[in-house]
Order: C-alpha cells, then sequence, then structure tokens
C-alpha cells in the first residue's frame, strides 16, 4: 500500500466483492489515523512497559485504553477523544472499526488481528507483531512488576524501636555512628540524627560503618553494584579475607545498594556472569556466615543502616543492664 489511491482502489474492490458498504470518507480518513494509532500504540505502551504473560499485556493495555481515552489531544482543540469534534471520522478515540469492532477492544480481548476475512485492512493490524488469540483468565496474584511499579516506601519512623519493659518504657542513651574516613560516597545519616548522639568519622580496623564502643562488635559493609562486581573479581583475594575477618564480629552485615534483580542481571560494559557474583554472596552466608542485604537505592540503604546500628546498640545496651537481649513483642 503505497499510496492512500491504492488503498481507496484496493478497499472498494474488496466491499465490492463482499457485498459490503462503505462510509465514502472511510478509506481517505481512516488509513492514516491506523498507522498513527499503531505507532502510538506501540510507542507508548508495548514499547515502554514490561510484561510477563499475556494476560498482565491485556491488563496493561486496558490501562492504556482508559488513559489515552480520556487525555486531552491536540488534534481534537484539547478535548479527550470521547467526546467533541470529528467523534466520527476520527481514529483518536481509539473507535473508528470496520465490522463494529474497535481496534483496540481487538487487541486487548485476544481477537487480534481482527477477523476481517480478505480484508485489505489485516495487512495494517498485522505490523503490531502481537497475538492474543490464547486468552487467559486474569491470575488472582499480581505481576511481581506491579508490586514494583506501584512501590512507595514511606517516611522513616521517629525511632526505630521503643524498648518496653513490664509496661514501662526504658530511657536508652543514643549511639554515637561511626563511619570510616575512606569510604567514598558514604550514608551521611544527616536525615537520622534523632536516631543518634552523634554522627563521627575515623577510620575503622574493618568495615565502613560501626558504632561507637562497639567497634569490636559491630561491623557493616557497603557495596554498590560496581563495586561489588569489582570486589568479587578483580580483587576477589583482598574481598574474601575482608569477608573472613568480618564473620568473627557478633554483628556483621554486607549491605549492596541495588536490587537483587539487577544484581543478577548482565552488566554492561563487562563480561563478568552474574550468576558468579551471585553464587559468592550466597557463599559468604552459607560458608563465612556473613549475611547480606539488597536495597533498591543509597537513600533506602542509608536507613537500613541507620536502623540496625540503633538496634545492635540497644539491645547490648538491654543485655548488660539486665534487661535481656532478646527482643519483646511490645518493643517493636
Amino acid at each position: 500500500m503505497s499510496s492512500t489511491h491504492e488503498v481507496t482502489l484496493l478497499l472498494a474492490s474488496w466491499a465490492k466483492g463482499n457485498q459490503e458498504a462503505l462510509n465514502e470518507l472511510m478509506p481517505l480518513v481512516s488509513h492514516p489515523f491506523v498507522e498513527r494509532l499503531i505507532g502510538t500504540l506501540r510507542r507508548e505502551c508495548p514499547d515502554r512497559t514490561l510484561f510477563w504473560t499475556t494476560t498482565d499485556l491485556e491488563a496493561k493495555l486496558l490501562d492504556f485504553q482508559h488513559y489515552y481515552e480520556h487525555r486531552t489531544h491536540a488534534g481534537r482543540q484539547r478535548h479527550p477523544p470521547v467526546a467533541g469534534v470529528n467523534a466520527d471520522h476520527s481514529l483518536a478515540n481509539l473507535s473508528c472499526v470496520i465490522d463494529g469492532r474497535s481496534v483496540v477492544e481487538a487487541y486487548t480481548k485476544g481477537r487480534w488481528p481482527p477477523d476481517f476475512g480478505n480484508s485489505p485492512w489485516t495487512p495494517l493490524y498485522s505490523c503490531l507483531d502481537v497475538s492474543l488469540a490464547m486468552r487467559k483468565r486474569r491470575t488472582l496474584i499480581t505481576s511481581p512488576l506491579d508490586w514494583w511499579l506501584t512501590a512507595a516506601p514511606v517516611a522513616p519512623p521517629i525511632l526505630p524501636v521503643v524498648p518496653e519493659r513490664g509496661g514501662t518504657q526504658l530511657r536508652t542513651p543514643l549511639p554515637v555512628a561511626l563511619i570510616d574516613s575512606r569510604e567514598q560516597n558514604p550514608f551521611s545519616f544527616t536525615r537520622f540524627r534523632g536516631w543518634f548522639g552523634g554522627i563521627e568519622r575515623k577510620a575503622l580496623k574493618i568495615g565502613d560503618y560501626s558504632v561507637a564502643g562497639l567497634e569490636e562488635h559491630c561491623v557493616v559493609e557497603r557495596k554498590d553494584l560496581a563495586d561489588l562486581v569489582h570486589s568479587f573479581t578483580t580483587e576477589r583475594p583482598v574481598f574474601v579475607k575482608r569477608l573472613r575477618e568480618m564473620a568473627v564480629f557478633p554483628q556483621r552485615l554486607l549491605v549492596i545498594t541495588a536490587p537483587l534483580s539487577q544484581v543478577k542481571s548482565p552488566y554492561p560494559h563487562s563480561g563478568v556472569d552474574p550468576n558468579r557474583i551471585i553464587q559468592s554472596l550466597i557463599a559468604s552466608l552459607a560458608g563465612l556466615g556473613v549475611p547480606f542485604l539488597c536495597v533498591d537505592s543509597h537513600e533506602l540503604g542509608e536507613e537500613i543502616v541507620a536502623s540496625y546500628l540503633y538496634q545492635v546498640f540497644l539491645y547490648h545496651w538491654l543485655e548488660i543492664h539486665d534487661h535481656g537481649r532478646c527482643l519483646a513483642d511490645d518493643d517493636l
């Protein structure tokens, strides 16, 4: 179909052979709008959206349809496509149809491409390269991708834990957080000054973070993704030695400021196998007893480490003052 004129002739021929009556404006007006709609669908929805199954794609296309039909359009004088001028001769409302079907409705209900027999319009729809012929029932459990996209971390608490014993709230001192002076891009803990009696930078024997007075008791090592990969490859002997030293600390933690799914994914500009890094982390946990924690962002990692240091100090203080080290139900 190299021109609108050819489309007109082809559609007229098809209509005559199938004894169908055509709106005289349809071949002239619909062809460019169909192409525009197909391009819009691909650019704004499938090309930008990850989906797990055809059911997941169907749900996302329905959401896009609702969004598309209610947003304003410059070509319609800033009116949404469900109302306004040119409603009868525009595909902007996603409902300029042949055989009484909406393009998006057919796309999202497992009837793609629409069955128009020998219709010359069929090749227009096939370029979407999506087949939903096998429609599946909607699952009760939503896609994990939806969980991630809808995540909205709440603000941190005033204090991580307020200990109580015998129904009485205990007055406990605040810890002093220690940050290794050699740490690059460190957690500043400025958002959590109310959790600490002070924040100091000093050279630590091992690790990046600890608590004043508990330097031989608590150690936290922080790694971003690039540093983690480098540590388990180029500097592997040095890092493994450090993990062995961390293993003798009663409280030790390896914090990775990257989602676990990102650690498991291919690394740009690197030939390192992600499985090697994942298995090294698991070996550190199983073989050395050094737990690791992956967090989605630097800011979330800062909150997790601040809370960890606070609670390590708190329960150590409770133990040495005969209040019992174990977490009590009323503490949270």
